[in-house]
């Protein structure tokens, strides 16, 4: 399993509303449960292979200005913008 699959997974968990099971610690979930949120984040991560026109925008952008690091996070945090586009395809 990558690093980054469980970032996200434990990310999601954390965002979710919380129930009695395992008091909220990712850790303390059942191993299928974990295993389900791994899932999740890898099916969230693989959505975004493909980056939208205004990702690709800010990431050229980037490019020009800074590093490869400004760049990735430039098209993260145009992922991440509130703002419905006439682009997004679901």
């Amino acid at each position: 399993m990558s690093e980054m699959v469980e970032k996200v997974a434990r990310a999601i968990y954390a965002a979710m509303p919380k129930t009695f099971e395992a008091s909220g610690d990712f850790n303390r979930l059942w191993p299928n449960l974990q295993d389900s949120y791994r899932a999740v984040a890898r099916a969230a991560i693989e959505a975004m292979r493909e980056p939208t026109p205004t990702m690709m925008k800010e990431g050229n952008f980037s490019l020009d200005t800074g590093s490869s690091d400004d760049t990735w996070v430039a098209m993260i945090n145009e992922a991440l913008a509130d703002r419905i586009r006439p682009d997004a395809t679901p």
